[in-house]
């Protein structure tokens, strides 16, 4: 009897499947319950609460009947469209199903193994799951106590001749908070790959984008999946320069953007006013979350530049995982960073949700901590 098992990579055997511990913990069917609920207040992912305009669900509508044709491949509307919205020119824009698949793409086109890629944590997990299964190696930097901001001149110091990529996020995810543009320019000087996650950008209305062509080696990601409410359609877009832009285009998966996500950024890009009033009503309710998660002992929220909020639990009589399941038995789902990598302690991120959602949320986390 063959054994399939001895043809499988090492390096990728050894990587996590995505919410493997909360599928341990909970079981896959349960998850899925949750995950799909109507009732359930998601405030775990980070996701638009309000969704996409009108105008893309006319779009969507509209665009049903041609479902049995492959999709434009080269998404040229779509890049004239981001271009509009950036102010850079079609020839910088990349378009991916995500930024979680530029990540990947990046990855697959810059590191072979034994190539090393930095990280800063905590950050976003994904960065390293993509880079070890390219077969490459990961160089971690914790970010410092008690602002867990970058480390510069340790990731300076870290910068071997074997890193090819350093991945930053900017505003940080699970932090929320930006890298300094002088900070920035010190590794972009290093004369190494440098993605930059703008993925929260819309919430904090800062951007390097404008530096694409200063640095050729600068990549900036940008997602339809925050502010434009167009998660579940996966697509996003990279700014770069020429160069690089024309290198990932060769190692992108032919037809990768569908039609229906490929029209619905279209259109979300043209109802800008609509994503405007979202992000400023959920800038809103962040500082009202912000400023109750203050009043309660024990717990100390960072400030954030995202549509969400890292907490840490620093009291004796209860812990991350209690007030995270203890939410979850009432229907409110938040995500808890407990012990992640760079987090050293009891840590729980929320989602900023509807007013409504936001109130739940408080009132339950007062009566937990109570």
């Amino acid at each position: 009897m063959n054994q399939v098992e001895k043809f499988f990579k090492r390096n990728i055997e050894e990587v996590k499947p995505y919410l493997k511990e909360i599928i341990e913990r909970y079981g896959a069917s349960m998850l899925r319950l949750i995950w799909e609920s109507e009732e359930a207040i998601r405030l775990m992912a980070n996701e638009n609460p309000f969704g996409p305009s009108l105008l893309v669900f006319e779009t969507i509508r509209n665009t049903l009947t041609t479902i049995n044709r492959y999709p434009e491949p080269t998404c040229q509307e779509l890049k004239e469209k981001i271009s509009e919205y950036t102010k850079l020119e079609p020839r910088n824009i990349v378009v991916g199903a995500g930024s979680l698949e530029l990540i990947d793409r990046v990855s697959r086109a810059f590191i072979s193994k034994g190539d090393k890629a930095l990280i800063s944590v905590p950050t976003y997990s994904p960065y390293e799951k993509r880079v070890k299964i390219c077969g490459g190696e990961v160089v971690v930097v914790e970010k410092p106590d008690p602002n867990l901001y970058w480390d510069i001149e340790e990731i300076k110091e870290a910068v071997s001749n074997n890193v090819k990529i350093l991945f930053i996020s900017s505003p940080n995810n699970p932090v929320g908070n930006e890298i300094r543009e002088e900070d920035l320019h010190e590794l972009l000087e290093t004369g190494k790959i440098i993605v930059l996650d703008e993925a929260y950008y819309e919430y904090s209305s800062r951007t390097f984008s404008h530096l694409v062509n200063e640095f050729e080696n600068l990549v900036v990601l940008r997602t339809f999946s925050k502010a434009f409410g167009l998660a579940g359609l996966r697509i996003g877009y990279a700014l770069t320069n020429e160069k690089v832009s024309d290198y990932l285009e060769k190692a992108k998966v032919d037809f990768n953007i569908g039609c229906l996500p490929m029209k619905a950024a279209v259109a979300a890009l043209e109802d800008l006013e609509y994503m405007e009033k979202a992000v400023k009503e959920t800038l809103r309710e962040r500082g009202k979350v912000l400023a109750g998660l203050c009043e309660i002992e024990g717990l100390k929220p960072y400030p954030s530049k995202t549509n969400f909020i890292l907490v840490k639990v620093e009291g004796e009589f209860f812990k991350a995982s209690e007030i995270v399941d203890e939410l979850l038995a009432d229907g409110i789902l938040v995500r808890n960073y407990s012990y992640k990598p760079g987090l050293r302690g009891e840590y729980f991120r929320v989602t900023i949700g509807r007013k409504e959602q936001n109130k739940a949320f408080m009132e339950k986390l007062k009566e937990i901590t109570r």
